[in-house]
């Protein structure tokens, strides 16, 4: 089931939501949301419950190429211990190839 809330900085029904919620999703709408709201926003709901499973970024326009994209991994602290799977390809993802002797 999936349930929709009132922004988070309006109003506590998102919080009371979330902590109830088998898994939370933080949306915000690109160019609208200061990033110190988002951060607040972040940090409160990380309070609230501990299933918090990341963020999607809506209402972008690709055409206007004004978007980056960016990478922030996890911490080693957030992480589940044990061996990653590798990725597909058998190659590690985004990084070249280590160099070999001849």
């Amino acid at each position: 089931m999936l349930i929709d809330s009132p922004p988070l900085a309006s109003v506590t029904d998102a919080l009371l939501l979330a902590r109830h919620a088998d898994h939370t999703v933080l949306v915000i709408q690109h160019d609208k949301v200061d990033k110190k709201l988002v951060k607040r926003s972040v940090a409160a709901l990380r309070k609230a419950t501990p299933n918090l499973l990341g963020a999607v970024l809506n209402v972008v326009d690709v055409r206007a190429r004004r978007y980056q994209y960016y990478y922030y991994p996890q911490s080693d602290a957030a992480t589940p211990a044990g061996p990653r799977p590798p990725a597909a390809g058998g190659g590690s993802a985004g990084k070249p190839p280590a160099p070999t002797e001849a």
